[in-house]
Formats: C-alpha cells, structure tokens, sequence
C-alpha cells in the first residue's frame, strides 16, 4: 500500500512491471555514468522518475540483468549489468563466454586475463565503496580487451583507483591538520591541491575522454593502458 512515501528508481520501475527493478535502477545509473564519463561520481543528475524513459532508450539492459546478477560475488549487479549489456552489443558469443568464466572460474588458465582478474577479487569480498566498485568494473574490461586481443594482462604490481584515494584522503586530511595547527596553508590552496590531485589522475587512470568513453586500469611498471569497450 502506498503510504506517501517518496518513490525510489526502483519502485517507479517495478511499478511499470519490470523484476530486478533495483539492479535495474542501479544498472541505469551506471549506464548514465558510462556515457557521460562520470565513472567516479557516486552522486548522478539522473532523477528516479527519469528512468523509465532511459530504459527505454536501453531496453537491451533488461535482458543483461540476469547475467549482472551472474558477478555479483565480484561486482555490484548494476554495474555488472551495464558492463555485459556494452560487451554483448561488441560480440554476443565473447560476452557471454567471459561472465561464464568470470562466474564459475571453470576451464581457465593461469595465462588468462579472466582468471587474473577473477584470481585477484573472487578473495576480497564485494566492494563497499563506489570507487572500489570502479577499479574492478576496469579490471573486467581490461580482461575483456585481453580476451578480445589474445593477451595476458600487463605484468606488474596492481594499483587500483581506491588504494591511491585512500593515501591521498591521508594526505589531505594531514594538511588540513597542519592547518589548524600553524596556520601555514591557506584553505583554498589545500583545496585546490586536492581538486588538481583528484582531476588529473581520474584523466590518467581513467582515460575518460569526450570522444571516447574508457575505463583503464593503471599498472605498475607498465603504466596505464587503454581498456575500452
């Protein structure tokens, strides 16, 4: 019964007959970003009563929300829906090949850019945090292009989005003390550091660029390579 309560994503799209609405909603908002080059942002401009008519202009994402719900052991199934629904329209056949893999972990080989990828999350829980869900939604398509390509995945010690946040939050917050403190650092140049910091390495991490939308991964000491669908 509708107490007057205010509508969820999820409840305007279960309300038009849609199941797994909130996978949906979610896998919607991750399409958004996609799009709009907005991975890191966890807060979008697309309102709840907006998506139904953006899933109208993405219907095929219904049918990848069963094979989303396939990782979410690895990733969120919202963001797993938008990565399979982008992978099926490049090659059906290969999609569907790499969330098996991904999934199950059968018939892979240590060479295998899957079963690293899978090797490295399948132990560390899901991910909590939104730039955590990022760096493994770029792992997968990192994978994904090494499949596609026939190559192994860069050598090299992971470095993931959420592990250079997390020392620059260390960073910023030790300034900010320093602050407080001496008075050494105005607060718009801490700031401003911290803008400068964040925007450069989500360009370099990321790749996000305005004619073509990517998702990289950076590894060391191969640097950063492309990972797009």
């Amino acid at each position: 019964m509708d107490q007057g309560g205010k509508r969820s994503g999820a409840d305007v799209l279960a309300i038009a007959g849609n199941p797994h609405a909130q996978t949906l909603a979610s896998a919607l908002r991750w399409c958004w970003r996609y799009e709009h080059q907005q991975m890191l942002s966890a807060t979008i401009p697309l309102l709840d009563y907006e998506l139904p008519g953006y899933l109208a202009q993405h219907q095929t994402l219904i049918t990848s929300v069963s094979w989303g719900l396939m990782l979410k052991a690895l990733l969120p199934a919202g963001a797993a829906t938008m990565l399979h629904m982008r992978m099926h329209a490049q090659d059906p056949g290969l999609a569907k090949t790499v969330f098996m893999a991904l999934a199950s972990g059968l018939e892979l080989t240590a060479t295998d850019p899957v079963y690293t990828v899978r090797e490295r999350y399948i132990s560390m829980g899901r991910a909590l945090y939104h730039t955590a869900v990022v760096e493994r939604a770029a792992a997968i398509v990192r994978a994904w292009n090494g499949r596609r390509g026939g190559r192994t995945m860069p050598q090299g010690k992971w470095v993931g989005w959420s592990a250079w946040l997390g020392r620059k939050r260390d960073l910023f917050s030790r300034l900010i003390l320093v602050h407080h403190l001496f008075k050494l650092l105005p607060l718009r140049i801490i700031f401003a550091l911290r803008y400068v910091s964040k925007y450069a390495h989500y360009k370099v991490i990321l790749g996000v660029t305005a004619n073509s939308p990517a998702l990289d991964y950076g590894l060391v000491p191969t640097g950063v390579a492309s990972a797009q669908l």
